[in-house]
């Protein structure tokens, strides 16, 4: 089961002030065991940066989608949940991918996520996480999705007046949240918070981000974002088409 500071760990683009948060960690299910066989697991031969302790600097891959100050209520899509080489050295360790709702407007950092994480040992789960308060965060782990295969991870701010969240595994919701900003951007990324560890995906078995939209105004819409690397020169991604983005680690 992941420590407490496992949970503080996540250093979101959306956080860009590097603030320090309270964490509230539910368990509704424990972490799972994957025994199905490894996909595109690869040790990118960096080492270790002990980026793993609670506020640190994580490092990510994928795109982004905002529209000033217009609301964007919803974010999904279809991401394979891969099996990446996660660095032995730190126990909070781990790789990830995630679809996130989450705006720059505030001078606090908020966000409303769900995806698939790995630790090391092949321990997965799905979780989700939003900010419920200035500097306050709750995350909740559930069973994972099997390997190899490739859920829809949504997340939707389903009242806007009281800023209740819901977040989906394929089209089945798995959690309630209630969050503390109004999203007027959506972001869809890959994630380690480790310089030893494989950013999920490699240059001949990529990191799929298909079928990704964005609601706005009722409607669906391809996602059709900006892509970002932390580092170019080691996390890298391919714009496939308005909906799809790939990316891999770039030392496998």
């Amino acid at each position: 089961m992941p420590r407490l500071a496992e949970a503080a760990r996540r250093s979101r683009l959306a956080r860009v002030f590097g603030i320090a948060v309270a964490v509230l960690v539910a368990f509704p299910f424990a972490s799972h065991f994957n025994a199905l066989p490894a996909l595109a697991e690869c040790e990118p031969n960096r080492e270790d940066d002990h980026s793993s302790s609670a506020f640190h600097t994580a490092y990510h891959v994928g795109w982004t989608k905002a529209l000033g100050a217009n609301p964007v209520p919803g974010v999904k899509s279809d991401i394979e949940v891969m099996n990446v080489y996660v660095d032995t050295g730190g126990s909070a360790h781990f790789g990830t991918s995630w679809v996130m709702l989450t705006t720059r407007s505030l001078p606090y950092s908020v966000w409303a996520q769900i995806g698939w994480e790995e630790h090391r040992d092949n321990h997965y789960h799905t979780f989700t996480q939003h900010t419920i308060s200035d500097g306050v965060v709750d995350t909740n782990f559930y069973p994972p999705e099997p390997v190899g295969t490739t859920p829809k991870y949504q997340v939707s701010m389903v009242d806007a007046t009281t800023m209740l969240y819901n977040f989906f595994v394929n089209g089945t919701s798995v959690g309630l949240g209630f969050a503390n900003f109004a999203p007027t951007e959506g972001q869809i990324f890959a994630e380690t918070n480790s310089w030893a560890t494989q950013m999920p995906g490699e240059a001949t078995a990529n990191e799929h981000f298909n079928n990704g939209k964005i609601l706005l105004k009722g409607a669906w819409y391809d996602f059709d974002g900006t892509p970002f690397a932390s580092d170019p020169s080691q996390f890298s991604f391919d714009l496939v088409s308005p909906d799809h983005l790939d990316v891999w680690e770039a030392n496998c």
